[in-house]
């Protein structure tokens, strides 16, 4: 029985992948220089992304500048303090007013009282 099951996993896998790789690729412009990436309307793409102060490093930002170049959408960064993020976040989610990206936090919950 391990056995059929098995091979009847391998099977699905070895369609899910080759179902994975048939889809087109779009093309990447071959013009060396700056592409654009317009919107249905013609107008420039704009990506606004909140985050807390000190999560956004130097590094990112001149990546979001390469990514500008060669794309032609632009990274709209709303820093915002720290202490208030959070609840920043909650209330633009709750009003539907979003930024497309946002950062968060995660981590293992300890329950109250615990050490």
């Amino acid at each position: 029985m391990k056995r059929v099951f098995a091979v009847v996993s391998l099977l699905v896998l070895s369609a899910l992948l080759f179902a994975g790789c048939t889809g087109a690729v779009p093309a990447a412009p071959a013009t060396g220089g700056e592409a654009s990436a317009p919107a249905a309307d013609g107008a420039p793409v704009t990506l606004t992304y909140m985050a807390s102060q000190g999560w956004i490093k130097d590094a990112e930002l001149e990546l979001a500048k390469k990514f500008e170049e060669q794309t032609g959408i632009h990274i709209d960064y709303q820093i915002i303090p720290a202490d208030q993020y959070f609840s920043v976040l909650k209330t633009k989610l709750n009003a539907g007013e979003a930024t497309d990206i946002f950062g968060g936090q995660s981590g293992k919950n300890r329950p109250q009282g615990a050490i």
